[in-house]
């Protein structure tokens, strides 16, 4: 009985111990993780010393649950060895006095022989027993992930799409309502609006409008609350997300580059030949110049004549005829390696190589989040025209901040603490006195280019709507 109370409080004890230290020990690696990331940037500021303090005040966390787990292992050892030793003492006692002391000395230090071993036995199966308790900490941190809601099936074989869909891009938002999780309020307050097919919407509004949040309900990486998204008449909220998500392209704000080739990351499913891939780099002005083979470049560094190369075999040279020392840079083709991140190329180049890949899949549904947020104006502007021209059959969402990037567009959505607050096309927005994008647009600093660039955009509409 004695063990049995022993052993109950050390268990119990050595139980919440162990969760304290495994809670604990998952912040180290994390901070560990986000330093080396984030290394140029914590050196670039001289924050070295806090985020060593900080790693070493996690450490120090995590040693004080470990402290206390060998103070309980100390606690459990005394107390068993002072009840083994009044066993001992028992059982010594009880051979002494048994039948008058005529115990037979072999029997009598048998039995001593078995309480001290008992002892050591009774510690044993505690602390084993105490052990599988504490490793079962881990399979409680399983089970909790296991509880979380599944995303929704990749594919629904009664409710599959047509193969051509869709087909034109028509999208019909209804009352869209959208939280992050049940206890959190709304960021989307039951808005609607209509996108005809092949037309380009900007999308604007102040930090927190809910502009990101709209690109994430399209994808249903988070599902809507109430109210629905219909893409040519088909509700996305009834078919499966495999089936969604491969028919619609995103370039987010923060690109996501695989680990592997610059072929891989372009065209994953080995679907497109190798021009096609060229091609998409040069229009997603990643190529500057002509591009040709290593042959074909003289001793001078100029380009003998222009090729699209169809093979990436050997090492490819562009000529940076746009540059005043007319650079020569080399990559290693489509199979130059990308590392972990994308992290071999710049924020900038990887919006890029994002861009290019959406020009290789070509979708009827493209949305840009900030895709362009991370170049300079130039080649924004540049970057801007290969849109408006690889992408004309398409309907084209473009997520901006900066406000030239969408004032030619067809129509502007203007959103404002999840709502819809204004939408129409920019020079009618810009028209409309006191209105949300005129006053945006007025604190850019570039009204008069916005509002000249807004009006041609309304003046070849009308030629245009006048011809037909």
């Amino acid at each position: 009985m004695a063990y049995w109370f022993i052993g109950a409080l050390y268990i119990s004890a050595s139980r919440e111990i162990k969760r304290f230290e495994s809670v604990t020990k998952s912040p180290i690696y994390t901070h560990f993780g986000e330093t080396l990331n984030g290394v140029s940037t914590i050196r670039a500021y001289g924050h070295e010393k806090r985020f060593i303090e900080a790693n070493y005040n996690k450490i120090d966390d995590n040693a004080q649950p470990k402290i206390y787990m060998t103070a309980a292992n100390r606690w459990l050892g005394i107390r068993v060895d002072l009840t083994g030793a009044f066993v001992s003492f028992l059982a010594g006692l009880f051979a002494l006095m048994a039948s008058g002391g005529r115990v037979d000395a072999g029997l009598a230090g048998m039995s001593l022989s078995y309480a001290l071993n008992f002892t050591q036995h009774v510690l044993w199966v505690v602390r084993f027993y105490s052990i599988n308790e504490m490793n079962l900490n881990s399979v409680e941190r399983v089970v909790e992930y296991l509880d979380i809601t599944p995303e929704a099936p990749v594919s629904i074989p009664d409710r599959v799409p047509p193969a051509e869909w869709p087909a034109e891009g028509r999208i019909s938002v209804e009352d869209l309502v959208l939280q992050y999780a049940a206890s959190l309020p709304p960021v989307i307050h039951g808005i609607s609006f209509e996108v005809r097919p092949r037309e380009k919407i900007g999308i604007v509004g102040r930090t927190g409008a809910g502009k990101s949040s709209l690109a994430l309900a399209m994808l249903r990486i988070v599902e809507a609350s109430a109210g629905r998204i219909l893409i040519d008449g088909v509700d996305i909220s009834q078919i499966g997300v495999g089936d969604l998500r491969s028919q619609l392209t995103i370039i987010p704000q923060d690109p996501v580059l695989f680990t592997g080739t610059i072929r891989s990351n372009l065209d994953p499913f080995n679907k497109h030949s190798d021009s096609e891939l060229w091609l998409a780099l040069r229009r997603a002005h990643l190529l500057g110049g002509d591009v040709c083979e290593a042959s074909q470049v003289n001793s001078a560094g100029t380009i003998s004549e222009h090729v699209s190369p169809e093979s990436s075999n050997g090492r490819i040279i562009i000529h940076e005829s746009s540059t005043a020392d007319g650079k020569i840079c080399t990559i290693d083709g489509l199979d130059m390696a990308v590392s972990e991140n994308g992290f071999n190329f710049s924020q900038g180049q990887r919006q890029l190589i994002a861009l290019a890949r959406a020009l290789v899949k070509r979708t009827r549904v493209i949305i840009l989040d900030e895709a362009t947020a991370s170049v300079d104006f130039d080649t924004d502007a540049k970057i801007q025209a290969t849109i408006r021209n690889e992408f004309r059959e398409s309907t084209l969402l473009c997520i901006a901040h900066r406000l030239r990037t969408i004032v030619d567009y067809d129509r502007v959505l203007v959103l404002d603490q999840g709502k819809v607050v204004e939408y129409d096309t920019p020079y009618q927005l810009l028209s409309k006195s006191k209105g949300l994008f005129q006053h945006m647009c007025l604190r850019s600093g570039e009204y008069d280019f916005l509002f000249a660039a807004a009006k041609r955009k309304q003046l070849a509409t009308d030629a245009s709507n006048a011809k037909h």
